[in-house]
């Protein structure tokens, strides 16, 4: 009884050990697949944009969404198109072979691309998490984005502060040319490719992903 007490004992601790491992393994798995889901996307993305020299759909017709797109839930029919540019143009024209979808935040049809138009030049210590400028170099002094752009970018919506900042480590890194970008957990993130609001214990914020822009 004592010997199998033991051994009860041993599997214990090694199951306590263990589990948490194996959840970090999966997690790190989901993230990773995330990641290289944007760069799936960033290909075709790259690839149409060769073709047509913008955003457009396969009749060459560009798509100018309406300055006020903040909403990816908009229902504003000239911007319907633009908020899903994965299944209206990329999935048409045989450049992805599903629509965008990550194993990351609510996993909702709000999981897409979309293309927004930057109606400001603004300084980038103005960025926010919501707007569509993005600051690449994490200098504040400076402007990355122009008035009048289009920029393509990933909405993954739902998503833990957790999973926020890994998918923001694994692709933006934790600096930038010496420049800390890398938030604390839970804090709004506002510089380079990945941008998202605070997110509280137990809630889910949006993430914005840089793709491309013109």
């Amino acid at each position: 009884m004592v010997e199998m007490i033991g051994v009860l004992a041993v599997v214990a601790i090694l199951t306590a050990m263990l589990i948490p491992k194996v959840f970090q393994t999966i997690n790190a798995a989901r993230v990773n697949a995330a990641a290289s889901a944007i760069g799936t996307v960033k290909n075709a993305v790259a690839t149409h944009y060769g073709k047509f020299g913008g955003f457009a759909d396969s009749t060459g017709t560009l798509f100018i969404p309406s300055p006020s797109l903040e909403d990816p839930l908009s229902t504003d029919p000239a911007d319907i198109d633009a908020q899903n540019f994965d299944t209206g143009v990329l999935l048409t024209d045989g450049l992805l072979d599903k629509r965008f979808s990550v194993k990351l935040g609510d996993q909702l049809p709000t999981n897409l691309i979309r293309i927004r138009q930057i109606v400001a030049a603004i300084d980038a210590t103005a960025i926010t998490e919501a707007s569509a400028n993005y600051d690449f170099d994490g200098v504040a002094a400076d402007v990355d984005t122009n008035d009048g752009a289009l920029v393509c970018e990933a909405v993954i919506t739902g998503v833990t502060a957790a999973d926020a900042r890994a998918l923001k480590e694994r692709i933006d890194g934790s600096d930038i040319t010496g420049v800390a970008i890398l938030p604390a957990l839970g804090a709004a993130a506002t510089q380079g490719r990945v941008k998202y609001p605070p997110i509280g214990p137990g809630a889910g914020g949006t993430v914005l992903i840089y793709i491309n822009h013109r």
